[in-house]
């Protein structure tokens, strides 16, 4: 076989009747397609693990200008940071 499950089954059921460059840019398309989904799926990957990495900054950095507003005294009104919500 090809490679190319869905081609290869649709060319069996049509009894193998399908010129060859019909047959080959099937099967362009359905590898192409495949690769898509698993750029996608690697992509969604990526995009979790940053935003991960991304809420550790941000309790980080909380916490590390909560520690430094409670030693320096400064920032007494509590202004958040631009990311943050006011409530």
């Amino acid at each position: 076989m090809s490679g190319t499950p869905e081609t290869d089954a649709a060319v069996m059921a049509a009894g193998g009747d399908w010129s060859y460059p019909l047959r080959e840019c099937s099967r362009r398309l359905e590898r192409e397609r495949d690769e898509a989904v698993e750029d996608c799926k690697n992509s969604r990957q990526s995009l979790a693990v940053a935003l991960e990495e991304l809420d550790e900054a941000r309790e980080a950095a909380h916490s590390f200008r909560s520690f430094y507003y409670a030693k320096t005294g400064v920032n007494k009104g509590g202004c958040a940071f631009p990311w943050e919500e006011t409530k």
